[in-house]
């Protein structure tokens, strides 16, 4: 039912993938027809609605805007509510980890509270090489 919900904004990443396939260009349209403002954003920004802040951590500006870099170009982002910090990463791989960390320690967000892994947790993400040799955490095979 569209009646539950009212979308006020899109925020997404600049990405050739949101024109390359049906699915993503049925997307699009849907949001210029409902005449929804979309906003590309990019690390350093933040966003404050719902009670929580968001502080956009990755994509750079200008960095993964080519199709094939579609995981890299997720939107990741800390979100602080409650007195509580959460890391949301997206689809990012290696590439994208690497930024994340950078962006977090140029931010100085300290630790994650909770940190919801690359790829949904596959064995593919979140790679040790990306994380600050400080903070590695342990993984058991």
């Amino acid at each position: 039912n569209s009646d539950k919900y009212t979308v006020k904004q899109v925020l997404l990443s600049r990405n050739a993938h949101w024109t390359a396939t049906d699915a993503n260009r049925a997307v699009m349209n849907a949001i210029r027809r409902h005449r929804i403002p979309r906003r590309y954003v990019r690390t350093g920004e933040v966003f404050r609605f719902g009670g929580a802040k968001w502080t956009i951590l990755n994509p750079s500006p200008g960095a993964f805007t080519k199709h094939h870099q579609v995981s890299n170009a997720s939107v990741a982002y800390a979100l602080e509510v409650n007195g509580k910090r959460f890391l949301f990463t997206g689809d990012i791989e290696i590439a994208g980890e690497r930024a994340v960390v950078s962006e977090w320690q140029r931010l100085e967000l300290g630790s994650a509270d909770v940190l919801l892994t690359t790829h949904h947790g596959s064995k593919y993400a979140s790679h040790e090489s990306s994380m600050p040799s400080s903070r590695r955490a342990r993984s058991s095979p």
